[in-house]
């Protein structure tokens, strides 16, 4: 069957999140790599906001705010591939870090919103 397209809008709230393959956990210089290229890209993309976002050990999620028609895909592109290069470089390693293509779901009212910052709070490292 095949998969159904990334919904894109100006100011749609998604929330997004990416499994690690199994038996891969982050360590602090991957939390180091994240956090620098998440300063990079709100610098160069001021269209894009991060609300919230929190690692585990094998997974991360996102909540973001997007000022322009465009989809998570854009933003996950640039924050897994650069998190991907720079976990096998240090884990001295090749081959796949996400389990499966991340998932997006789109909060859709103030209630929403805060299940979802509740649930990613209480389920950190």
């Amino acid at each position: 069957m095949a998969r159904l397209p990334r919904t894109t809008h100006a100011n749609r709230v998604p929330h997004c999140f990416i499994h690690t393959v199994d038996g891969l956990f982050f360590q602090e210089d991957d939390i180091s790599v994240l956090m620098d290229t998440l300063r990079s890209l709100v610098k160069e993309h001021p269209e894009i906001t991060i609300e919230y976002f929190q690692i585990m050990s094998n997974h991360i999620h996102w909540i973001i705010r997007f000022s322009v028609d465009t989809s998570c895909g854009d933003v996950m592109c640039i924050v897994h591939g650069n998190l991907s290069k720079a976990y096998n470089r240090h884990h001295n390693r090749k081959g796949h870090v996400w389990r499966e293509r991340y998932k997006d779901v789109t909060i859709q009212d103030l209630t929403h919103y805060w299940s979802g910052v509740t649930y990613v709070g209480n389920n950190k490292i």
